[in-house]
């Protein structure tokens, strides 16, 4: 297992999540809408950041275990639901549907999606944990 590039994404997820929890994030979807576009363009970057990290964290641990041949993206995602809470997959599918709507076609973003997923970073960092897990004990033996 390559642990230390998993770590140095980890690192740069903790790093993005961070950087995400000091935004001025409004308590309420509402508020958010009428967010200012500098607000907006900030969480949608952090939250594109996230998920950057998050697919290639999950892409070396997919190669590493050696799941099976190597696929798709979504395949990759998919994948992880072997070894990892689908629950955390389901949440990283989510972000990386918004990173792909956000790259490939920026308008119309839905606000209340981002604001959903911006406002409870709880499963990144059980991502995070549970990655760490699978690292832990692939490089033990």
């Amino acid at each position: 297992m390559d642990s230390e590039r998993i770590n140095a994404r980890l690192t740069d997820l903790s790093s993005f999540i961070g950087e995400l929890k000091k935004l001025p994030l409004p308590k309420n979807v509402g508020d958010y809408e009428r967010s200012s576009p500098a607000i907006k363009r900030a969480v949608e970057r952090d939250l594109q950041l996230i998920s950057e990290a998050e697919l290639e964290i999950m892409v070396q641990v997919y190669k590493n275990l050696n799941l099976k041949a190597p696929g798709e993206e979504e395949s990759i995602i998919n994948a992880m639901e072997m070894v990892m809470d689908r629950e955390l997959v389901k949440k990283a599918k989510e972000r990386r549907e918004l990173r792909n709507h956000l790259v490939h076609a920026y308008f119309n973003i839905d606000d209340k999606k981002v604001f959903m997923l911006a406002s409870d970073v709880r499963d990144i960092e059980q991502f995070t944990a549970a990655v760490r897990k699978i690292v832990n004990k692939y490089t033990s033996h």
